[in-house]
């Protein structure tokens, strides 16, 4: 899943894709194992992802950025 972000983002690894609005940064707790795997998203948790689900996210606040 978070290959599949990097990719979308043009990222190696963690940082600020070149478009400077998306921030990834790991964590390593977010409080929320039983909703796994997680992402927080300007502090609202979104859980239950998988690649596709996580993208999709991504690809919408891409959006909401322009």
């Amino acid at each position: 899943m978070i290959s599949m972000i990097f990719d979308l983002l043009g990222l190696d690894d963690e940082g600020t894709n070149r478009d400077g609005d998306i921030s990834v940064r790991y964590n390593t707790c977010l409080g929320a194992c039983a909703q796994g795997p997680v992402i927080s998203i300007d502090g609202q948790l979104e859980g239950k992802l998988n690649g596709d689900t996580a993208v999709n996210l991504i690809k919408k606040l891409k959006e909401s950025a322009n």
